[in-house]
């Protein structure tokens, strides 16, 4: 089962739930897994939010980077960042960005240059609501804790 940890972008903070499973520390995250959906949030009534997946061996910690940009590509300077480090399960993990209240319009294009683990750094581009596809499952979502790092996110 995927298992989705909630991230929101919002202009306090964005919060990144986990649940707590027994850690061990090394690389545990599958680089060749690492992929994007759009998840429909349960806070603002469906609106899609990007979400990143990815598969790890063990359960596990994995550190997590993560830079925003506006447009695709993930060029430019991003308009946020941040990073955790992320309590993960054995199998297929994943976690999504709310908007905090304001989700950009349909069809606008952004990325996010993600860093899990050891990775090398994979660039994912979103169209808002559009393209990649909405994620499959993840009916019960936990929420709670932080991802400290990242700045507020400039309306679009």
């Amino acid at each position: 089962m995927t298992t989705f940890r909630h991230v929101a972008l919002s202009a306090v903070v964005i919060a990144l739930a986990v649940a707590c499973p027994p850690f061990s520390y090394g690389q545990v995250v599958d680089c060749d897994t690492i992929g994007n959906c759009q998840f429909p949030d349960p806070d603002y009534g469906g609106d899609p939010s990007p979400a990143i997946f990815f598969s790890v061996d063990v359960d596990g910690m994995v550190h997590v980077n993560l830079a925003l940009y506006i447009d695709n590509g993930c060029t430019g300077d991003p308009i946020a960042t941040g990073a955790a480090d992320l309590p993960v399960t054995a199998g297929f993990n994943g976690f999504y960005l709310s908007w905090g209240g304001m989700p950009p319009p349909v069809g606008f294009q952004y990325s996010i240059g993600t860093t899990l683990g050891t990775c090398d750094t994979v660039c994912l581009n979103y169209t808002h609501a559009i393209d990649p596809p909405s994620c499959i499952g993840g009916a019960d979502l936990p929420k709670g804790g932080d991802l400290p790092g990242f700045e507020p996110l400039p309306s679009p």
